[in-house]
């Protein structure tokens, strides 16, 4: 699946894009059902107007979604 939204860090607002990956699904101990899912993308950080000299390894940022869903 692919999770799509809105992302703003360091005042600037961009269209973000998760790939998902369901990570498990089923009943919970109060009687839902529950199903978790997570993802990993990438952002350079020139992008969102962060430009300081962070040395050459800083350039990008990794960022993990991590969701949960109910079922109602």
């Amino acid at each position: 699946a692919v999770v799509k939204g809105d992302f703003t860090l360091h005042g600037v607002t961009k269209p973000i894009t998760f790939p998902v990956e369901k990570i498990g699904e089923g009943k919970d101990p109060w009687g839902g059902y529950r199903a978790g899912f997570s993802g990993v993308t990438t952002l350079k950080l020139a992008d969102y107007g962060i430009t300081y000299d962070l040395g050459p390894a800083s350039t990008h940022v990794d960022i993990e979604l991590n969701l949960e869903g109910v079922l109602k």
